[in-house]
């Protein structure tokens, strides 16, 4: 596994690079502050620009790492800051999970489904064999943005999230690297 860390991505319609401080505010309004986003998500809807600013700091100095896997997604054509998506590496291994988001005013565009492709080839570029995610079952939306991408469904799996104490039933989907005698 040759870890190359979150290096820029062209799709042609999206520009994946590191987050900057300077998108902190974008990321709040956009995203990280907003109850339709986050209910469906890890961790608790941000406050404040601050807290958005916090998690910011803590990505930016985790950029030194080659396997932080952590995007801003911006829409080329505009220059706006869409969305975010990252990999989160399962270990030693050559497994990692992926997880996104994306503003509502870009929903059903396409967005999310473009930048998970990219990332998806990204990673197995880079040797991982197994890349998964996890989607709360009451957001179908973000499965099928797995379908879309060659995902296939695994099965159900309870998931507890401790930022919000409350555990959540999940549909579980996979994609293993071409070649994988298990795809």
């Amino acid at each position: 596994m040759q870890h190359h860390g979150t290096q820029p991505i062209t799709t042609s319609r999206l520009l994946l690079r590191q987050f900057t401080l300077s998108d902190a505010k974008p990321m709040f309004s956009g995203w990280a502050g907003n109850p339709k986003v986050t209910r469906y998500v890890t961790w608790n809807c941000h406050r404040s620009v601050q807290e958005t600013k916090g998690l910011l700091e803590q990505w930016i100095k985790a950029y030194q790492d080659p396997s932080f896997y952590e995007w801003a997604i911006v829409e080329t054509a505009s220059g706006r800051l869409i969305g975010s998506i990252g990999a989160a590496v399962q270990g030693d291994s050559s497994a990692c999970e992926i997880g996104y988001c994306i503003a509502p005013r870009f929903w059903n565009q396409g967005f999310a489904t473009e930048a998970c492709r990219a990332v998806i080839a990204y990673l197995f570029g880079c040797g991982m064999q197994s890349i998964d995610a996890l989607h709360d079952i009451r957001n179908p939306s973000s499965g099928r943005v797995m379908q879309k991408c060659g995902m296939l469904y695994r099965g159900d799996r309870s998931a507890y999230l401790p930022a919000k104490q409350e555990t959540v039933s999940c549909h579980y989907y996979e994609i293993l690297k071409e070649g994988d005698p298990h795809r």
